[in-house]
This record gives C-alpha cells, sequence and structure tokens, in this order.
C-alpha cells in the first residue's frame, strides 16, 4: 500500500512539470536572452582655425542624458551606447555649438569622431556703475571716495563743518575737539587740502584751541569733496597721507539766489548767480562766528572768548567750450580774548588779572 501511493506522487509532480524542450523561464538562472551589445562613441575635438584641441567641450548624445567634458588633448568618450541613430551636440564658451545629425551606431562598432568648432565673439551688455557717498570709483592702486554736499549736511556734526563730516570715511581718524583728521595714521600736515587747484595751508579757525576747531570753508559754498587715501599721482606733490580736493559750488544758470543761516555757533549769508548771459557766474559767501555769546549764555566767562568770520567769492567766465578763466578769493579771520581773575600765589592778597588778545589771518586767492 505505501509504494503505491508514493509512485502515484512521483507521476503527479512530473506530469506538472513542464518539458525541457519547451524553453527555460528567462527569469531563471540559466536562461538564454539574446544579449544587446553596447557600443562607445569617442572622438577628438578641434579648433577650425588653429587646430589645437579644444579643452573642457561639452558633448552630447541628444534624448540619451548620456554627456562627456574633453580633456586637455581634446579628446572625449561616451560609453555603453545601444545601436542605432543619434543626433550629437557639442558646446565650448566662446564656440559656435556644432551639431551632428544621424550619427549611426552599429552592433560591434566604435565610432570615432573628429570635430571642429569655429570661434566667434560674444558681446555682452554694457554694465553701469554709480558711485555712492562712500564707494571707490576707479580701479587700480589709488582709493578714491566723495561725498557731495548733501551728504555732509546729513551727516551729524558740530559747526556744518567740511572736515568732520569727511573724517568718517574709511581710512580716516579723528579727535573729539578737532577738526584735524589724519589719513592711516600720518600727521594732518601730510594731507593736501585743495580748493578748486589752489592749495590751502592750515585751512582751521581757532587755531588756539587743539590747533583748529572749525574749517574756514562754508558747506554752502562747495558741490562736493574729493578724497584720495592712497596711490594719487606725482602731481599732487611730496604729500604722504592723502589729497582732499574740495570743489566750489557752480550757480544755477537760471536766475540768482540768496539764503541765510543760523546755528548754534555762527550765522552765514550766501548769493549766487548767473553773468554775460549764462556764460558766467559769481558766488558770494561770508559767515561769522559768535561762540563768545555762547559762553557767556552757559554761564562760561572764564573762557576765552572767540570769534571768527571767513568769507568766499568765486566769478567765472566761459570762452567756448574748452577755456573757462575763474577768480577764487577766500579770507579768514579769528580773534579771541581772555581776561580773567589771577592768583598771585601769596593768599590771594593783591587783585590781579590775565588778560591775552590773538589776531590770525588766512587769505587766498588763485585764477585759472
Amino acid at each position: 500500500m505505501k509504494l503505491a501511493t508514493t509512485s502515484l506522487l512521483v507521476l503527479s509532480i512530473a506530469a506538472i512539470a513542464p518539458s525541457g524542450s519547451a524553453g527555460q523561464d528567462p527569469g531563471l538562472p540559466g536562461s538564454r536572452v539574446a544579449s544587446v551589445p553596447e557600443i562607445s562613441v569617442q572622438g577628438l575635438v578641434l579648433d577650425s582655425g588653429s587646430r589645437a584641441p579644444v579643452f573642457q567641450a561639452e558633448v552630447a548624445l541628444v534624448g540619451t542624458g548620456l554627456k562627456a567634458m574633453t580633456d586637455q588633448a581634446g579628446r572625449f568618450v561616451l560609453p555603453a551606447v545601444r545601436p542605432g541613430a543619434y543626433s550629437l551636440r557639442v558646446v565650448r564658451v566662446g564656440y559656435a555649438t556644432v551639431a551632428r545629425e544621424n550619427i549611426g551606431v552599429a552592433p560591434g562598432k566604435t565610432v570615432d569622431l573628429t570635430i571642429e568648432m569655429g570661434r566667434i565673439v560674444t558681446l555682452l551688455e554694457d554694465i553701469t556703475v554709480t558711485p555712492g557717498a562712500f564707494s571707490f570709483m576707479e580701479s587700480g592702486s589709488g582709493t578714491r571716495q566723495t561725498m557731495s554736499r548733501e551728504d555732509i549736511e546729513s551727516v551729524p556734526q558740530l559747526g556744518e563743518d567740511i572736515f568732520r563730516a569727511v573724517n568718517r570715511l574709511p581710512g580716516l581718524s579723528s579727535g573729539d575737539y578737532s577738526a584735524h583728521f589724519s589719513i592711516r595714521g600720518g600727521r594732518h600736515d601730510e594731507t593736501l587740502i585743495l580748493l578748486d587747484g589752489l592749495e590751502l595751508y592750515e585751512p582751521y579757525h581757532l587755531k588756539d584751541f587743539n590747533e583748529g576747531a572749525i574749517s574756514i570753508i562754508d558747506t554752502q559754498t562747495i558741490d562736493g569733496v574729493e578724497l584720495l587715501t592712497g596711490g594719487f599721482a606725482a602731481q599732487y606733490g611730496n604729500k604722504r597721507s592723502g589729497v582732499m580736493n574740495i570743489t566750489s559750488r557752480t550757480p544755477e544758470p537760471d536766475r540768482a539766489r540768496y539764503s541765510v543761516g543760523l546755528s548754534f555757533l555762527n550765522a552765514r549769508a550766501t548769493g549766487r548767480g548767473p553773468l554775460w548771459e549764462g556764460k558766467g557766474s559769481w558766488l558770494v559767501s561770508a559767515r561769522s562766528g559768535y561762540m563768545d555769546l555762547v559762553f557767556s549764555l552757559i554761564n562760561q566767562n572764564g573762557l576765552p572768548s572767540p570769534r571768527y568770520h571767513d568769507a568766499f567769492g568765486k566769478l567765472q567766465r566761459s570762452f567756448g567750450t574748452r577755456h573757462v578763466w575763474t577768480l577764487d578769493v577766500l579770507h579768514a579771520r579769528d580773534k579771541y580774548t581772555f581776561d580773567a581773575a589771577a592768583t598771585t600765589g601769596f593768599e590771594d592778597s593783591l587783585r590781579t588779572r590775565e588778560s591775552a588778545k590773538s589776531n590770525r589771518r588766512n587769505a587766498d586767492g588763485a585764477t585759472g
């Protein structure tokens, strides 16, 4: 009984199993599926003019995702390409794009190509660089920084002072009480100060107070300030630290304008306008300081009583488009009086007083 059951089971399994002559399942090991040969596309990319290899050109078979970059010898290799017809594209900056159509890839054969690329000139869009208040205007070793009159007036400072405003530029430093500034650690006398090309020597008011507390140039008389802090040309002489070039104001050509101003330290008046039917212009400005009155109001009569004033005039006439005649006149004066109770050193048994007076003048003029 056991033998019959076993024979029946074996016969059932043999009937279910497929015959080997019917073929094998492609998914099972040992199945025989015809393999598709894979071929490489290689070649050389040359400059059409010089015949030199083109380095870093991108070679791609369109629609396959296969890409390669040429080496320093200009060669490229695209491996594992299936047989068929393809379009090839070569791209390189500075060269015209090359396209090859209907490149046939046959089984078992490597495709070797030689591609020539022609140079082209690529025009870039114009770039406009606009300087700001603290920007660098030119490339090279020279460092050029500018501030307009509006920039100077907007800077928080004492006495509407040009020199106190520019000391906030990079590379400059100054003290709290003096209008002097130093460039990159140099002395203040190592900086050349120009007004319309005229060199100014010690252009400061109140020189007895920390060698100059306020500049002698009113902000209403200038158009702007240009500061060179390094690499300036030899035309500026033997100054070591830098050049501060101040440009006086150019009046509006339509009509005359007048203005007055009053501040905590000084009062000013300015007038400007056209001349000679628009071929010329004039500018006059005067300023007077009254720090002695300020000291008396704050009950500081023991301090020196300083007064100062300055005046600036400009006359300009143009002759054609290439010639301009300009007359600049700048005058400044300082005066202070010191009068206070003194001590004799003998228990103040004698009533004594100390007094001193000082007058300083500064005048410049130039034509050009």
